[in-house]
């Protein structure tokens, strides 16, 4: 589906070209032209500038990524896999048992050349009771791989009733296997092998890489770079059913690498609230989660939220992070220590800004985005704000989606260049994958949990209470809540669903910049819509372009908004 769908960049550009040119044709449209406005037919250039790659740490070795990805021939830490089990749901006349062997032999292969499994029995156990009957040390968690037919969050798929089943049950971790991935071409199996040792190590403990001990320095000031960091991120899903309340999530590193998280998970009381109301308890449980693997507190705490519109800002400063910062500051003072330095990001994917080169050979080579690292901090940002665009991954089949950055709250005194290497260095850290993702780790792991989240707790259906009608039927359409609607009461709390529940995820243990031209672009609206909102910002309804310096030479770029 992504191969087809995806269109590169180069082509999405034209073809918003054309449609401004051949088919808006805005500047023939007589009612822009009454109002005195008008629509520029040429991209907005911008200036952007690309950061270096942080240097990466494998087992006894110092690698630079490049185009945002690096091999892991060894993992820092690995964990013998030494009481595993194996069940297969799939149909034994469409994948037979020796095939799964087979299959299985060589994910062993995998796991012992990355330095997994050193004493596992070739012999493969098939069979659910034997995960824990067949307990051979209770230092190693059991470990169950599932094959199934397809992976799928439905409720009548089996694959939510595995997770559920072995986290809140069994108490133990697995492996989902698609089936028919075994069937297929070998190379692509012992490709999709090595993808798995990845999930494997996280999963029990390990450590697959980590950013390089230079790399951890995250303030040009040498002394300011020897405080303790603690690395958060927050999340919250909103039910597709009416009356389910929303869950939130919160991870936070519980090492100095930032390469081991736990999180806490919770539900707002009030459907289709964006504010996080139990998040203080949930950060000091983290926080004291952090001391008791440290033996001390966090000097520094970077908060990443996110997906928060800039009409909520307010809500969530008074909600959110004063009370946290109070609650903070009676913890940090009955452990005889100074408060911490808050530093609060919002992170927003939802956005129609997209960037490309305006010169080929500043492109990414392999898929014509721009290069991974690129930031974009003029132009169509607020001047006003800390806000910065940065393009972390690279995009092979696409457009490239850059994520929006908002630093509200800047109590660990970042400058700018700081923050743009500290966000960029936490989009390396994922243990799931040995490439830069587009958000930072914490916002990764955050958006997993919750998704995990959502199978694990039950719902009490919210009956809607009769509607009155004001003048002619209900409102404006019946059964829509329209004006005639009563509003519903605050629903109860799922009896389930205790306060402070956690799940611990394990992650990987882990000034001059080269300057680039790109061309941004934005979703491009209809005349009317320009016309109802001839109030807003130019900026906004206005192709977007970029410039980038590149050797001190300016070089040209074209960008659509």
């Amino acid at each position: 589906m992504n191969e087809k769908t995806a269109v590169k960049p180069k082509d999405r550009f034209a073809i918003i070209e054309n449609a401004i040119n051949n088919i808006y044709k805005h500047q023939e449209d007589q009612n822009l032209r009454s109002i005195g406005m008008g629509i520029s037919n040429k991209f907005i250039k911008l200036k952007s500038f690309v950061l270096p790659s942080p240097r990466i740490l494998t087992n006894g070795n110092e690698v630079v990524p490049e185009a945002a990805t690096w091999k892991v021939k060894k993992f820092l830490k690995s964990i013998d896999l030494v009481n595993w089990s194996v069940v297969s749901f799939e149909d034994p006349k469409i994948l037979p048992l020796q095939q799964i062997i087979n299959a299985l032999k060589l994910l062993i292969e995998a796991l012992m050349q990355k330095g997994i499994a050193r004493n596992i029995s070739q012999a493969l156990t098939i069979g659910l009771k034997n995960a824990q009957l067949d307990k051979k040390t209770d230092e190693t968690p059991p470990f169950i791989i599932c094959i199934v037919n397809k992976k799928s969050d439905a409720q009548s798929s089996i694959y939510p009733i595995i997770k559920r089943i072995c986290v809140t049950e069994l108490g133990v971790m697995s492996q989902c296997i698609i089936g028919a991935n075994m069937r297929g071409n070998i190379t692509r199996w012992r490709q999709i092998c090595s993808n798995l040792a990845l999930k494997i190590n996280g999963k029990l403990g390990g450590v697959n890489s980590s950013l390089a001990e230079v790399e951890r320095n995250f303030f040009d000031d040498e002394k300011k770079s020897q405080e303790k960091f603690m690395f958060f991120g927050a999340d919250i899903f909103h039910p597709v059913d009416y009356g389910k309340r929303p869950i939130v999530s919160v991870v936070a590193s519980v090492n100095h690498e930032a390469t081991r998280y736990a999180a806490r998970y919770s539900m707002n009381q009030l459907l289709r609230n964006d504010t996080i109301k139990e998040l203080n308890l949930m950060v000091i449980s983290l926080v004291k989660e952090y001391k008791k693997n440290n033996d001390n507190l966090p000097d520094q705490i970077v908060f990443y939220r996110t997906e928060i519109n800039e009409g909520q800002l307010f809500n969530i400063l008074d909600e959110e992070i004063l009370p946290l910062e109070d609650d903070l500051k009676k913890l940090y003072f009955y452990s005889l220590k100074d408060p911490p330095k808050f530093t609060f990001v919002t992170a927003h994917k939802r956005h129609h800004a997209r960037f490309v080169p305006v010169n080929d050979e500043d492109a990414d080579p392999n898929g014509g985005n721009c290069l991974p690292g690129t930031v974009i901090d003029t132009g169509i940002v607020v001047p006003q704000y800390f806000t910065f665009f940065l393009q972390s991954h690279a995009s092979h089949l696409g457009t490239a989606r850059s994520t929006y950055y908002h630093v509200i709250r800047n109590g660990g005194n970042f400058s700018r260049d700081e923050m743009y290497k500290l966000t960029y260095k936490l989009c390396f850290l994922s243990a799931r994958c040995n490439i830069a993702i587009s958000h930072v780790t914490p916002l990764h792991y955050t958006q997993y949990i919750t998704n995990q989240v959502k199978h694990f707790i039950s719902y009490e259906e919210i009956k809607e209470p009769p509607r009155v009608a004001l003048g002619r039927g209900d409102g404006r359409g019946g059964r829509g809540r329209g004006r005639g609607d009563v509003p519903l009461p605050p629903p109860e709390r799922p009896t389930r669903v205790q306060r402070n529940l956690f799940n611990t995820i394990v992650s990987n243990d882990q000034k001059i910049y080269g300057q680039n031209l790109v061309i941004a672009q934005q979703q491009q609206k209809t005349a009317h819509h320009h016309q109802q909102n001839n109030n807003n910002s130019n900026n906004n309804n206005n192709p977007t372009t970029a410039t980038i310096i590149k050797n001190k030479k300016e070089i040209p770029i074209q960008q659509n908004s």
